[in-house]
């Protein structure tokens, strides 16, 4: 019998800096989004404020491939700065260490309103 199962780690941000942390973890067709933050310009890309990872892959997925989920690792801008924009791909975020990271989201949402 053939085990058809894969997992894949798939850096979208965050690789080689320590900003735009956003990671992409992939067991067979389903995709759990781990840390969605921004980064900041310096001082070579005028005009520009933020970084923000490229979601590309997330709106192009294959067919049967589905994000089930958000996890977010702690509470810096870097990991979770840019959740409120791809919430609405991700389904239910999650926490994966405390309430603390959930609570910042919230009030991220309530100061849009």
């Amino acid at each position: 019998m053939e085990n058809n199962l894969s997992l894949s780690l798939i850096p979208i941000g965050g690789v080689g800096n320590v900003t735009k942390n956003m990671y992409l973890y992939e067991y067979n067709n389903e995709i759990l989004i781990v840390d969605c933050g921004l980064g900041f310009a310096d001082e070579t890309m005028l005009g520009v404020d933020l970084l923000i990872p490229d979601i590309t892959y997330l709106k192009n997925l294959p067919a049967g491939k589905r994000i089930v989920g958000m996890a977010l690792t702690h509470g810096h801008e870097t990991t979770l700065g840019t959740s409120l924009h791809f919430a609405g791909f991700a389904g239910t975020i999650s926490d994966l260490r405390h309430a603390f990271n959930g609570r910042i989201v919230k009030c991220k949402i309530k100061r849009l309103r």
